[in-house]
């Protein structure tokens, strides 16, 4: 099978097309720098020169594909116009014989801070930076010309790192921790090892016009998290809390989703598409995630 995957030499995507390519398929991966080639070629990643705001940079490839997975992200204020533009792209293109299958990548931060366990059906509350994501999510899904699939993660951790890395960075660089809320919040989390495993079940799946929250079942608080930093990396100073308004002045719109907290339903992917996640959650092996994160920092 031919897979293509946008933001191949990004976090998520790249372990992403990585597993796709262990099991043996052709993998295309769209990278924007002529600089990341090499990260794809030994990877046997096949590389696609472009972005997704030139449809002539990736059009022809995913037409040729039989799975796209949609897991670029571009970090400006157009991003919201660049995401709708190449949803629209691909959900337009029609297949002669079988529908191509397209996995689209969304997030937790549709559901806003949640009552409770939500699930894929449960009302969403989005915060401002990402409000405009479920109306990209419905043209997925709401295609007739392609089996759409939404996956929402929760927040991703391990080996490189994520969000995580904001505390590991003030930590090291800035010899200071601090936490935008109460920090009793909880973050809902999960390994990127166990989100591409997610990946690849949704395709062996078959699923069509799904929606699937891909969290671990762990249950660390903002507090535990941050805590469990401090004592790895040997953290003696204090951790300064900061409201959301506060914090607004320096990180913009990223200061609400931040202090978010959630508590996402798991089962419906265990469920229908077998999957179970194998890591325990980040603070179970935070001196595990931070020495990674040193390395490949390295």
């Amino acid at each position: 099978m031919k897979v293509f995957i946008t933001g191949a030499t990004g976090y998520i995507g790249h372990h992403v097309a990585k597993i796709f390519r262990i099991n043996g398929h052709s993998v295309f991966g769209l990278t924007r720098n002529k600089k990341n080639i090499n990260k794809l070629l030994k990877n046997e990643i096949i590389p696609v020169i472009g972005n997704i705001g030139n449809k002539d940079s990736f059009i022809p490839t995913a037409i040729e594909c039989d799975l796209i997975i949609h897991a670029a992200v571009e970090y400006s204020e157009k991003s919201a116009e660049l995401d709708k533009n190449f949803v629209k792209e691909i959900t337009s293109i029609e297949s002669k014989s079988k529908k191509k299958t397209f996995i689209y990548t969304s997030g937790c931060w549709v559901y806003g801070n949640t009552k409770g366990k939500a699930d894929e059906k449960s009302e969403l509350k989005p915060a401002k930076k990402v409000k405009w994501r479920h109306e990209v999510e419905e043209m997925v899904i709401n295609s007739d010309n392609v089996n759409g699939v939404v996956i929402r993660p929760g927040c991703v951790y391990g080996k490189e790192g994520s969000l995580t890395n904001i505390w590991m960075n003030e930590v090291v660089n800035e010899n200071k921790l601090s936490v935008i809320g109460s920090g009793k919040n909880h973050w809902a989390m999960i390994h990127v090892d166990d989100l591409a495993d997610l990946f690849y079940k949704t395709y062996q799946s078959n699923a069509a016009k799904e929606y699937f929250n891909a969290v671990d079942n762990s249950r660390d608080s903002v507090d535990e998290i941050v805590k469990s930093i401090s004592k790895v990396t040997g953290y003696k100073g204090e951790i300064k809390y900061f409201t959301i308004e506060e914090a607004s002045h320096i990180v913009g719109l990223l200061a609400e989703p931040l202090a978010f907290d959630q508590h996402l339903d798991n089962s419906k992917a265990k469920s229908k598409l077998n999957w179970q996640p194998k890591y325990k959650g980040f603070v179970a092996d935070v001196e595990i995630y931070y020495n990674s994160w040193k390395s490949n920092k390295n």
